[in-house]
């Protein structure tokens, strides 16, 4: 034992001589024994404020899609930091400011939503715009003078007050003192709203690349390489969820959008004559056990549903059991309430993947270019 303690001991002593003589002959090299080295402490780079940022307000995911197009184009044909913003994420009156003013430019892309009105996650910020307009003496001296923007607008001409929403919000910009650089964009969803989407990016793309050039401005183009936007999937063993076919039990607070009372048809026919270019369609729906009542004005909102035929074929193009129970969580928004979070799909809790797949994925549309 002693003799370990002793060698041990010695083991010691000579490694710390040896690191004593590197450390001798790396100050000489650096200059004489009595210069100490330099101390550099790290100083991280703050990532530089984007240039231009998307913003959008939507009701069922268009405008969403679109506000992530064009922020994707601006990025690979501009070359500057673009960042894209939800109209609903916004806070006091100071984090409105804030988050409206972090670029030099905003392009918004808003849904008109019911009887002309926007989106019902988009009211809180529709709300805060009115009281910022009641505060400014004056546009010139508006809290947003620094803000240049841009609106597109989506709606249809099937209803009486057409892109009203997207219309309200240009107005309300520039009672705040921020500065139009294009006139407001109307998109028609009866006509073709993705041809009008891609005239108004068209038309920013060639106004950014005129004030910025093409990858010349810093912070954009290592955006570029950032990875898309990402979900995370869990398989969940031994756990049983109602079928997509069932409404389950009513949800605490009732029914509402993102949790829909999946009622029955009872009746369904068109209004217009076969000479009309135009469809209205009057549609009985059996309300029966959902505690909802109708009253003049009220919105019903239509869920689409892939056939069983196609789910099955892309569940087993995709090797996938569609009886599996998932649950869909977005690693970027953890739910910050403690309780339990709709996923991505705007489903509450576990779901298979045949709920996800004839629900909540557009299998049948063609891609956009």
């Amino acid at each position: 034992m002693e003799v370990n303690l002793i060698t041990l001991i010695s083991v010691v002593i000579v490694l710390v001589s040896a690191v004593g003589l590197l450390v001798s002959r790396f100050l000489k090299k650096a200059g004489g024994d009595e210069q100490a080295p330099k101390v550099v402490e790290a100083v991280k780079e703050e990532e530089p404020a984007p240039k231009i940022v998307v913003y959008y307000g939507t009701q069922t995911g268009t405008a969403e899609g679109f506000a992530k197009e064009a922020a994707e184009k601006l990025k690979a044909e501009i070359g500057v930091g673009v960042l894209v913003e939800d109209l609903a994420d916004v806070g006091d009156e100071e984090d409105l400011k804030g988050k409206l003013l972090q670029s030099e430019c905003g392009l918004f892309l808003c849904s008109t939503y019911g009887d002309g009105e926007p989106p019902d996650t988009v009211m809180p910020f529709f709300e805060r715009m009115e009281a910022m307009k009641k505060e400014a003496k004056d546009e010139d001296e508006g809290p947003l003078t620094n803000l240049k923007y841009s609106v597109f607008a989506l709606g249809s001409t099937q209803y009486e007050h057409y892109c009203n929403a997207g219309k309200d919000l240009d107005k309300l910009l520039g009672k705040c003192g921020a500065s139009q650089i294009s006139a407001v964009a109307l998109g028609d969803d009866d006509e073709d709203i993705d041809a009008d989407f891609n005239t108004w990016l068209d038309r920013m793309v060639a106004m950014f690349r005129e004030k910025y050039g093409a990858g010349g401005a810093p912070g954009g183009r290592a955006s570029l390489d950032a990875p898309p936007p990402s979900f995370d999937v869990q398989i969940l063993q031994g756990v049983q969820v109602p079928e997509a076919t069932d409404n389950g039990h009513r949800p605490k607070g009732g029914y509402d959008a993102k949790q829909p009372f999946k009622a029955t048809m009872v009746a369904l026919r068109e209004l217009h004559t076969s000479a009309s270019d135009r469809s209205c369609i009057h549609v009985e729906v059996d309300l029966r056990g959902s505690g909802l009542k109708y009253e003049t004005g009220d919105h019903i909102g239509v869920y689409g549903e892939n056939s069983d035929d196609v789910v099955h074929q892309i569940a087993t193009r995709l090797n996938v059991d569609p009886t599996a129970v998932i649950q869909v969580s977005d690693p970027a928004k953890p739910n910050k309430t403690g309780g339990e979070a709709l996923n991505p799909l705007g489903h509450s809790g576990p779901l298979t993947v045949y709920t996800a797949l004839s629900r909540y994925c557009d299998l049948l549309s063609p891609l956009k270019k």
